[in-house]
């Protein structure tokens, strides 16, 4: 470092004030300095940073200083992203993960690099949770981190630009903000399930507010019974491509509510599929109501629910629900109609 002062004179070194990106790698020991004339090459046994030197003549006097930090091989993954955009899109996402889960990967939280954002995804194989926010990616890539560390450390940094850094042949992700760092051990990515591709016959939108209030008016019967698992889902019915039609019932009560899909109706468009009540519940807390438009698929055994930037898919109860309209009385005496 001394020997790098002196060449390109202290007020030319980089700090984290004149880059942003400038991160200093832990466990700099044996530092060494070469120059070949247009460059200078900082570097120990892990890491190598070089600045280039440009400016007239190549005069340490009057230079330039344009920073390449990589490690030997290369940089398997590094971005910048906001924390708080990045702690967004966990609390989405972690809501896939259960604590019921014995395989080490489904613990984990899937990050994927590309085309400046960030995607993040979890899954437990019955529900999964994609969120797509943006950052700055300097190096395309993908990790899968530990879930539970992962989200308690960024939910503890201070409000900065976070800078991400995982290194070929490592499974340590850096952490790098203010004049701070923090190293995660990462899982393996390759052991990590693919999102299916949905793609059926069956594909709507719904306003997304009035879906999420019909969810939160129907959910309340389903059964909490696991060995009648029929009754722990909700009824998707939909008819002549204009109504949707929610029931559910633990066969003490039942629920029902009717609602429009978006859009001009579509004569032929019949479908009935019984989603998992907690697909459902997660639903209702991961979209919002400014969501606008909520797109619907449906295929084989599974549904996906989308928005712009948030998806999630559930697995469907295969079964045979009862006939609800049996149950409601199609004659009345009185009819009363409450404020609710």
């Amino acid at each position: 470092v001394g020997t790098a002062n002196a060449i390109l004179g202290k007020d030319l070194m980089p700090t984290k004030e004149r880059d942003p990106l400038y991160v200093q790698p832990t466990g700099w020991h044996n530092k060494q300095v070469n120059s070949d004339g247009n460059r200078i090459w900082l570097y120990n046994r892990s890491h190598i940073i070089g600045y280039q030197l440009t400016g007239e003549n190549n005069n340490p006097k009057n230079l330039l200083l344009k920073k390449a930090n990589e490690a030997y091989g290369r940089i398997r993954m590094k971005i910048l992203a906001s924390q708080n955009q990045l702690m967004s899109g966990l609390q989405i996402v972690q809501r896939a993960i259960s604590s019921k889960n014995t395989l080490q990967f489904l613990n984990g939280i899937y990050l994927e690099a590309k085309n400046d954002q960030l995607r993040l995804r979890a899954t437990d194989l019955e529900i999964a949770i994609e969120c797509t926010i943006p950052v700055q990616v300097h190096e395309e890539g993908v990790v899968l981190v530990p879930a539970k560390y992962f989200v308690e450390i960024v939910k503890r940094l201070p409000d900065l630009e976070i800078l991400m850094e995982l290194e070929e042949n490592s499974n340590i992700l850096t952490l790098s903000y203010g004049s701070s760092q923090v190293q995660l051990n990462t899982y393996n990515p390759e052991e990590y399930p693919l999102l299916p591709e949905i793609e059926g016959e069956y594909e709507f939108e719904v306003n997304c507010d009035l879906l999420i209030n019909a969810i939160r008016q129907v959910i309340v019967a389903a059964s909490q019974d696991t060995s009648r698992p029929i009754f722990t889902g909700v009824l998707m019915e939909v008819e002549e491509g204009e109504n949707i039609k929610l029931v559910s019932s633990d066969t003490h009560r039942l629920a029902y509510r009717q609602i429009r899909l978006n859009g001009p109706a579509r004569p032929g468009l019949n479908c009935s599929v019984i989603i998992p009540s907690r697909s459902l519940n997660e639903l209702s807390r991961i979209f919002r109501p400014e969501d606008n438009i909520l797109g619907i698929k449906i295929a084989d055994n599974q549904i996906l629910f989308q928005t712009e930037d948030v998806v999630l898919i559930s697995r469907l109860i295969e079964g045979q629900f009862p006939n609800y309209k049996q149950v409601i009385p199609q004659e009345y005496h009185t009819r009363v109609r409450l404020l609710t």
